[in-house]
């Protein structure tokens, strides 16, 4: 009977050691993301404000804009007053130092209605905040345009 016990006890300690390690490898790569941290920018950010060589554009009616960012994708999207989505796109990101970098897929997917955004956008960091970030960019018509983006979650 004791022979019975130990056989039927170490068993379950390889059963259980191996469901451990199943559900370990399950949700270990799940949250991974830029070496495990993506900073500040993990989330959604609100487009607030957006300035056109100095003046500040009327804020749309009826939806609003917002960023997502995970790992390296960020997310574009119009959506309206109730956060349903209405046009999104996906693309890529990076930052390094004071610059960041959205890239955006297909030249066929559209893009929502924020101005001065393309397929390749390239801005200046202005200000980094936990719950607020202002964005640069300059075309190369010289048309300057600021983002400013609060954190919504």
């Amino acid at each position: 009977m004791k022979h019975f016990v130990i056989t039927h006890i170490s068993a379950a300690k390889r059963r259980l050691g191996k469901a451990w390690m199943l559900a370990l490898l399950m949700f270990l790569p799940s949250c991974v993301h830029n070496g495990g941290d993506i900073g500040i920018w993990f989330g959604t950010w609100n487009i607030t404000a957006v300035e056109v060589d100095g003046v500040q554009l009327p804020q749309p009616q009826g939806y609003h804009l917002a960023v997502n960012f995970q790992s390296q994708i960020v997310q574009l999207m119009q959506v309206t007053d109730r956060y349903d989505p209405y046009k999104v796109s996906f693309g890529n990101w990076t930052e390094e130092a004071d610059q960041m970098q959205w890239r955006f897929g297909s030249e066929t997917w559209p893009l929502p209605p924020l101005p001065g955004i393309e397929q390749d956008n390239q801005f200046t960091i202005l200000e980094k905040r936990n719950n607020c970030v202002r964005l640069k960019k300059v075309t190369q018509a010289g048309v300057t345009y600021v983002y400013t983006l609060k954190k919504l979650v």
